[in-house]
């Protein structure tokens, strides 16, 4: 019974066997066929050629799916090349006439001898003289699109195929109706529906081929050549791009649907890629989600243009012509007049938060990331196109000089094409200034080659605080990073270990963050200041970290070569423990990307040291001991730089546990950060006060500020009489608004309220005596008639 049962057995297999074999065999025999016959369809039109390609485009797709053992895909893929083999090539490449929501279609403002144009021709057809990579058929061992970067990478992907459909179909384009870009293309869009398909639902939102600077423009892709071209795809293709767009738009529409608008990036994007979903699938709970997403924005647009990145905090650069992208994306697609409205309102970003370059130190705590030393955020093409804003068409020349050989990232070019204007006549930024900067909420100043700014921005207390409140850098040539002061600081270590397994620096082992900010500012025209008092709090990434038991004052006088300031670290409570008590001057010469001149501290007097074109001293401490040291960050090539000043409890204590700290402990440091070309040596000493002040004095070049800030509850008065230069006019200027007027000549005491700062300036200078400018547009208008 047992040899019966096995010959059964062996029969059954052999004949399982031998079917499967013969059914591969006619596949191989199919496939042999129908890729003959592909190659002798004719090519005498753009019609046939796109038909050939699509097919040839398709059989290598079955034959993906046979060697992945997708047998089936390929039978049903086999039949429909069969079927498509008699289809008329006209009727089969037809396009549809409608072009409404279809923003591939759309005229450019300038045709000929636009940039963009230009650099996206010339990297696709450098790319065409390259062999195209072979996409393989997804499997639930094989995700093609598992990263964001690389040839399969989503991003890259979705990128290329939002730029190569513009090359396909755009009359402005010279590679319209190419039928190699055609080809890249259509293996590109497979590859998209396919790994959706294998990997979609099992993928969540925000990564891999759901990232969002992929998807957004992968969907627009998928959506508008389906609708531009509705016979191109095989029935089998078109069935599964119908349910790839179904899991993609539940997948997106999951992360989308509880978002109240307050995270800028995301939602803009995500709002970009609804539409695209909710379009294609007339699905209105999709188009509505998208049309609430980005109208929200309007309330996280500050004054001077700016896009908070989360909740209240400060801009992160690197996302702000991501915002403006994909709002000028969901308005060539919607035409929706109120987002045209939210993209004017940034215009003045990019002059007024990050001039000539962008700065990092007034970003968000967690995002301390340095990608360029090169570079502006002015929301790009879109923007200077809708205002005319001859500044903005600077800075993008600026940029397009900058970047005019890259052509490795041509696809990026493809939303300014339709932007461009060639009839504004740039501007240059203007230099030498000192201005508020409403979406920071603290001064910004740009002298040549070196500038400074402060962030004061309110922050919710369970939001985390700043990472610093005053940062500095100077530039090789106004447009590239020299080096930068990423941040000043008093620090406070809360745990033994700082540094990770990896090496890497465990940044939520110290408190140095602001919580619950109190400050105030006052702005010359060209001299501010600027003054805080807060609780420390540990660094916790995007979330805030645990608040300690610590205080930290700040006061700050900003000149046009150089800032100096008085910073202080108290417990709030007695016995107030840490590892260690700090006081930071963090030094960077890039992190990611860098400057081609490392940069070293170098000791030149005592507490006193050079770092690139900056000269760091300290001009009075009572800490025990100052020293550099360099810690890891973005690049093994690039580290940070600290002039670290400690404490004498924790460099005389075998510290492997925290220290106590009586409530009478105060550590301070008065420090100057100057450009190496700076004229004079300044004269700096600390104002002794009584009632809580702290106050400092500058003596400078036949000029002399002395800064008092009155961090408590209370108010106090002042004697100023012995502060002023008796030889040169003086004047009083108090914290109460940008353009506040000065008490002229100074009174010899006064009144300085609880929260308020001021200073007292001795100068011959006419100039120094009058208000700060209102905002930056006043600062230009008086420029421009002078």
């Amino acid at each position: 019974m047992k040899h019966l049962s096995f010959f059964c057995f062996a029969l059954l297999f052999s004949t399982t066997f031998s079917f499967c074999f013969a059914n591969h065999c006619h596949q191989n025999d199919s496939l042999k066929v129908i890729k003959q016959q592909i190659a002798n369809l004719p090519e005498k039109s753009q019609a046939e050629s796109w038909k050939k390609a699509a097919l040839i485009v398709a059989i290598e797709c079955a034959e993906a799916s046979e060697k992945a053992g997708e047998t089936t895909e390929t039978s049903i893929l086999l039949s429909n090349i069969a079927n498509a083999l008699k289809i008329n090539a006209a009727q089969m490449t037809n396009a549809s006439k409608s072009a409404e929501h279809i923003i591939a279609l759309a005229a450019p403002k300038v045709s000929t001898n636009n940039p963009y144009i230009n650099r996206m021709v010339e990297g696709m057809k450098l790319e065409m003289q390259k062999e195209d990579i072979v996409w393989p058929k997804n499997t639930a061992l094989v995700n093609t699109m598992k990263e964001n970067g690389g040839p399969f990478g989503s991003r890259t992907t979705g990128t290329k195929l939002f730029a190569m459909l513009w090359l396909l179909v755009n009359d402005a384009s010279p590679l319209k109706g190419n039928t190699e870009v055609f080809k890249r293309f259509l293996h590109r869009y497979l590859a998209y529906i396919d790994v959706i398909l294998v990997h979609g639902t099992n993928t969540k939102a925000g990564q891999a081929m759901f990232d969002d600077f992929a998807i957004a423009p992968a969907s627009n892709a998928l959506r508008e050549f389906a609708t531009l071209f509705p016979n191109l795809l095989l029935p089998h293709q078109k069935e599964q791009l119908d349910q790839a767009m179904l899991i993609g738009s539940k997948a997106m529409y999951g992360k989308a649907k509880d978002r109240n608008g307050d995270y800028a990036n995301i939602d803009i994007t995500l709002a970009a890629e609804l539409v695209n979903f909710g379009l294609y699938l007339h699905d209105d709970t999709l188009l509505n989600k998208a049309k609430f997403l980005v109208e929200v924005q309007e309330k996280s647009i500050y004054p001077d243009g700016a896009i908070a990145y989360i909740n209240h905090q400060n801009e992160s650069v690197y996302y702000h012509d991501a915002d403006i992208f994909y709002f000028t994306m969901y308005y060539e697609i919607t035409g929706n007049t109120k987002v045209l409205e939210l993209i004017k309102k940034t215009e003045w970003f990019g002059p007024v938060t990050t001039g000539k370059l962008i700065d990092f130190w007034t970003i968000p705590s967690w995002k301390g990331t340095w990608n360029t030393i090169q570079g502006h955020a002015c929301g790009g093409e879109s923007v200077a196109s809708i205002t005319g804003n001859p500044y903005l068409r600077g800075m993008i020349d600026q940029s397009n000089e900058n970047t005019k050989t890259d052509i490795k990232n041509w696809a990026d070019n493809r939303l300014p094409i339709t932007w461009y204007r060639n009839d504004v006549k740039p501007k240059p930024l203007p230099d030498n200034y000192t201005v508020i900067d409403r979406n920071t909420c603290g001064p910004r100043a740009w002298y040549n080659q070196f500038n400074y700014a402060a962030t004061l921005r309110p922050i919710p207390i369970n939001e985390p605080g700043h990472a610093t409140i005053i940062g500095a850098q100077t530039t090789s040539d106004q447009t590239t990073l020299e080096a930068a002061v990423m941040g000043v600081y008093p620090r406070i270590r809360t745990k033994k270990d700082v540094f990770n397994k990896d090496g890497s620096l465990n940044k939520g082992a110290y408190a140095w963050l602001t919580s619950n900010l109190a400050s105030s500012a006052i702005y010359g025209k060209h001299f501010s200041t600027v003054a805080g008092s807060y609780q420390l709090h540990q660094f916790g990434s995007s979330t805030k970290g645990p608040l300690v038991d610590w205080d930290g004052k700040q006061l700050w006088l900003g000149l046009p070569d150089r800032i100096i300031g008085l910073l202080t670290i108290q417990p709030n409570k007695d016995n107030a423990t840490a590892y260690e008590v700090d006081g930071v001057v963090s030094l960077t010469f890039g992190g990611t990307a860098f400057s081609p001149k490392p940069k070293k501290a170098e000791a030149i007097d005592i507490n006193s040291y050079r770092y690139g074109d900056f000269i760091v001293k300290i001009h009075q401490h009572n800490y025990s001991k100052i020293s550099s040291v360099e810690v890891p960050f973005r690049s093994p090539k690039a580290p940070i730089t600290e002039i670290l000043l400690q404490d004498e409890k924790s460099i005389n204590a075998n510290n492997t546990s925290p220290l106590q700290y009586p409530l009478t402990t105060n550590y301070q440091f008065l420090t100057e950060i100057k450009i190496n070309t700076a004229k004079g040596d300044a004269v700096v000493a600390p104002i002794a006060n009584k009632d809580g002040l702290i106050a400092f004095e500058v003596t400078l070049n036949g000029k002399k500020y002395a800064l008092w800030y009155n961090p408590t509850p209370t108010d106090a008065t002042v004697d100023c009489k012995t502060f002023s230069l008796k030889s040169v006019k003086t004047s009083l200027h108090f914290a109460t608004s940008p353009n506040a007027k000065p008490s002229f000549p100074a009174p010899k005491t006064f009144v300085l309220q609880a929260g308020q700062s001021v200073i007292l300036v001795s100068s011959a200078e006419a100039i120094d005596h009058e208000a700060g400018w209102e905002n930056y547009l006043d600062m230009l208008k008086a420029s421009s008639t002078n």
